[in-house]
């Protein structure tokens, strides 16, 4: 019998929650109650080249508290979108999540997965068939139903990510009880240096 390692044996900070989700954006009734998780999946259809209006309104919302007091600094984060296009500009996409993910001092983990089809051997069947690595790219046809598109290669994509982002995130919790994360000096929102707020720069 082969034991497993201590980086497979998912911490109990990680084990799924259940939350109302969608394909757009977590739902904002969430709100902070993410905070105490270690890491955070976004995802977004690509809308016009960008992430959706729902997704922006859920990052504005964390602007102030979350954002100030740097509630998700060293969380793990991750990202997938999809579009009708071929392109349809994903990689815009993914790139505002890791901008949005990098003002909250979040760490983002990569696509892993080598991609497919860079020659004539390949085929829509391989895995990371976009090439994307930023995140998870994904692509369904707009005539096609949710249950076919996008294609089992996107979905199985999609997994496979999930199970190397959770992976990532175990083997960092693990290895925080020997060697213990040399915390910064707090940051004091009520006290001197701190960013002005939306309403005293306006003021």
């Amino acid at each position: 019998m082969v034991r497993p390692q201590p980086w497979q044996k998912v911490p109990a900070q990680l084990k799924v929650r259940k939350c109302t989700c969608s394909m757009s954006v977590i739902s904002m009734t969430i709100g902070v109650r993410f905070i105490p998780l270690t890491l955070l999946l976004f995802g977004s259809p690509t809308y016009i080249g960008s992430v959706s209006g729902k997704f922006k309104l859920f990052a504005e919302k964390l602007a102030g508290e979350v954002w100030l007091k740097r509630m998700w600094r060293n969380k793990f984060a991750a990202g997938f979108t999809v579009s009708a296009g071929q392109s349809g500009d994903r990689m815009n996409c993914l790139t505002q999540m890791i901008v949005f993910a990098s003002q909250m001092a979040m760490i983002w983990v990569p696509q892993h997965a080598l991609g497919g089809k860079y020659s004539t051997a390949g085929s829509d069947k391989d895995i990371n068939r976009l090439a994307g690595y930023l995140g998870v790219m994904a692509q369904a046809n707009i005539d096609e139903p949710a249950d076919i598109a996008p294609p089992e290669s996107d979905r199985e994509t999609a997994r496979m990510h999930g199970r190397h982002v959770t992976q990532v995130a175990a083997q960092f919790i693990v290895g925080q009880t020997t060697l213990p994360f040399q915390e910064e000096t707090p940051f004091d929102a009520e006290g001197e240096g701190r960013p002005l707020t939306l309403p005293e720069l306006s003021g």
